[in-house]
């Protein structure tokens, strides 16, 4: 069984990565850019969402004396990975359209 101070920092971790990556999705999908890709007010919501609960689990976690969990350590280290992964994907789809233009 691992000690509580290890789901603590997996779970902090997770929190921080989701909430990064979030942000940088949302800011990549904002209007104020001016790209070729967007979302609708629905999807920036639900962004700006997420970003702001797993920001302040976050500092829960830090500074709140919260302690994680297995389950809320899991769910964050998914959010974590599908935050990053969405991310990432946008990226790519970013960069193939500015070599295609």
């Amino acid at each position: 069984m691992m000690p509580q101070v290890a789901w603590d920092f997996l779970a902090l971790g997770g929190a921080v990565i989701s909430c990064l990556a979030t942000l940088a999705r949302r800011h990549m999908l904002s209007d104020t850019l001016g790209r070729w890709h967007s979302a609708p007010g629905s999807v920036q919501a639900a962004l700006a969402f997420q970003s702001i609960v797993t920001g302040g689990i976050a500092v829960s976690l830090a500074v709140g004396g919260h302690h994680a969990n297995e389950v809320e350590t899991l769910l964050l280290l998914v959010s974590a990975v599908v935050s990053v992964a969405l991310w990432r994907n946008l990226s790519r789809q970013e960069r193939e359209t500015e070599v295609e233009q």
